[in-house]
């Protein structure tokens, strides 16, 4: 027995090392994907898939056989503390296959990498303390010390960002302090983008444009929080660059104002206000009242550009002593849109800029752009480049990757990529595209729409019925909001076997992929997993 005990605590050692390593990533990633904010973890942890995270069924099963170890070491059973070694060691070694299969890691930045090696070190050092405790009488006392430990990871990667807060609150405020004299120094023209939803488009549209006479830098990709826009600054800013285009993120009031401090914004475009986030601002009204930091902010001189078709936008000319100017997709405006007309790979209207007009066109995916575009048109117009200019800019206009992206699997599929992020008004707009394909089979993969707080159950209940109605077959890939999203599916009339609620990206891709065709439309809705957007876009 002796010999079968050493074996399986050095088994156990292994794997504990192992699972340990990769619950560290695991709890450091998904730390990292709420941008260490612990109002995002909270809201996070109060969906299904959080509490899963922490009381999923095998970490229930690993806590009830550390407990029972518990017992049996002191009671001194020696054949059932075997016994249960035994269990505990293939729990954790069908825990480390999980982690071998889901690949999942945190991007290494420097915080990620110090995170996770402070973490590491100390519950190895801590794992080393009590070894050199736990002699071979009390061998079962060591496995449990080890065993809560690695249990309680959650909790002690959460205490090391804690405590590490402080310190990196002061680099926070170095970097800023530093980004903010050099943007001083360098005095571009700043551009600031907000909204509860299509900053990112309305961004990469207006640089695109404005390439037709001006140099400028924009903050990349979703980087639209202070410490990343100060990053920004620091490593790309020059004076080469007339404009800096910024994308203005937040998730509670305040935030908005801290980055207009930064980086002094002369011109504020403000998209659209929406239910996103909601459970972070707690209502409509908190929402508004951020997204409208950006026009306070505004100078004199300055030049706030809103949106016609939104009251909440139209209420914040009241409140800016900038210059106001209007874009519309439904009413006459500084700058607006009539005759629109959208084909799957192709979106064309009429274009309106004061007393001149133009048809134009673009290679877009949707009617959705057309605002983004309209704001982009209104900011350059006010920049001084002319009509011509700008339709040349728009016919150079490509979607951003997981936002409205056009492609094809190998197999001759369509796929409509808008994985980047979902709101109540993107997701209908992205149905209202996949209507277009009306003689191919339209299948829908969603997890549904985040931090929707109280208006979750109605708002996912809406997108259900409206997706019932168009789509063919719907893949719910998150149980979180699938009773809601069910709901909805089967009152928008699609019947029970067309709806599928599975977790399981690679049974998603066996059963319903791997037949794809030259008849069927995908449309990816939401953060999707990596396999299933691999699969796809490959």
């Amino acid at each position: 027995m002796s010999l079968a005990y050493d074996i399986i605590f050095v088994l156990i050692l292994i794997s504990y090392l192992f699972c340990l390593v990769g619950k560290v990533f695991y709890w450091i990633y998904l730390w990292q994907l709420k941008e260490y904010r612990w109002d995002r973890m909270m809201n996070f942890l109060s969906t299904r898939s959080g509490r899963k995270a922490i009381w999923g069924f095998s970490n229930i099963l690993e806590l009830l056989l550390i407990l029972f170890l518990c017992i049996t070491a002191i009671f001194e059973k020696v054949p059932e503390i075997f016994w249960i070694l035994t269990f505990y060691f293939l729990l954790l070694f069908l825990k480390d296959i999980q982690i071998i299969r889901k690949r999942i890691f945190p991007i290494w930045t420097m915080k990620a990498i110090i995170l996770s090696l402070l973490t590491v070190i100390l519950l190895l050092l801590t794992s080393q303390f009590l070894f050199i405790f736990a002699e071979e009488k009390i061998l079962a006392g060591g496995i449990i010390l080890f065993s809560f430990l690695l249990f309680l990871v959650p909790l002690e990667v959460t205490l090391i960002i804690f405590i590490l807060q402080p310190l990196v609150i002061w680099q926070k405020n170095r970097l800023i302090t530093q980004a903010r004299a050099k943007i001083l120094k360098i005095n571009p023209i700043v551009i600031g983008i907000t909204g509860s939803y299509g900053k990112s488009s309305t961004k990469h549209f207006l640089q695109t444009i404005l390439e037709q006479k001006f140099s400028s830098l924009c903050t990349p990709k979703n980087i639209n929080s202070d410490i990343g826009i100060a990053q920004t600054i620091l490593k790309s800013l020059s004076p080469a660059q007339q404009i800096f285009i910024v994308e203005m993120g937040a998730y509670r009031q305040g935030e908005i104002a801290k980055i207009c401090n930064l980086v002094s914004p002369i011109i504020g475009v403000v998209t659209g206000v929406s239910a996103q986030h909601l459970s972070l601002f707690g209502d409509l009204a908190a929402i508004q009242k951020t997204k409208a930091e950006l026009v306070k902010a505004l100078p004199k001189s300055g030049l706030a550009v809103l949106n016609h078709d939104d009251s909440s936008c139209v209420q914040m000319a009241q409140i800016t002593i900038a210059e106001k100017k209007f874009f519309s997709v439904a009413n006459i405006a500084h700058v607006f849109a009539d005759q629109i007309s959208v084909a799957p790979y192709q979106l064309q209207f009429q274009l309106h800029l004061r007393e001149q007009q133009a048809l134009v066109t673009a290679p877009l995916a949707g009617a959705q752009f057309i605002s983004a575009i309209l704001a982009a048109v209104t900011v350059a117009d006010h920049l001084g480049l002319n009509l011509a200019e700008i339709v040349q800019g728009i016919k150079k206009l490509t979607a951003i990757k997981g936002t409205m992206f056009l492609s094809h699997t190998s197999s001759g599929a369509t796929v409509i990529d808008d994985h980047y992020s979902a709101n109540p008004d993107g997701f209908l707009a992205a149905l209202d595209y996949l209507h277009l394909f009306t003689d191919k089979r339209k299948i829908v993969i969603t997890r549904g729409m985040d931090e929707l707080g109280k208006e979750s159950v109605n708002q996912h209940r809406l997108i259900g019925t409206a997706t019932g109605k168009i789509a063919d077959l719907v893949i719910i890939t998150k149980k979180d909001f699938s009773k809601s999203l069910k709901d909805g599916l089967k009152q928008g009339g699609l019947s029970e076997e067309a709806i599928v609620i599975q977790e399981n990206p690679k049974k998603i891709i066996k059963q319903f992929l791997s037949t794809l065709s030259a008849d069927d439309v995908v449309l990816l809705e939401n953060r999707s997993p990596q396999i299933l957007i691999k699969y796809l876009l490959a």
